[in-house]
């Protein structure tokens, strides 16, 4: 799983354009998602990472992107899961 984090944060890294603010509703999400799939499937490591998402996500509401700002352009998704392969 660690390797998967590196590639992912590794493919994104341009050393061109500097680094990017992270989407903290992006972190509220996953959050949200970890924590029930955690607590259903008896695996303490899932929902712990997704209570940390989540207190990540909630303490920095305020940088949350808009909407109108962080919209996915859907043209771009098929390239995203294509770039790995």
């Amino acid at each position: 799983m660690m390797v998967a984090i590196f590639v992912v944060f590794k493919s994104r890294y341009n050393p061109n354009q500097g680094t990017r603010e992270p989407e903290y509703r992006t972190f509220f999400i996953m959050g949200i998602v970890f924590i029930p799939i955690g607590i259903a499937a008896g695996n303490s490591v899932f929902w712990i990472l997704g209570l940390v998402f989540l207190i990540l996500g909630i303490t920095n509401r305020e940088k949350w992107k808009s909407l109108e700002t962080s919209k996915v352009n859907l043209a771009e998704i098929p390239h995203v899961f294509t770039r790995f392969f």
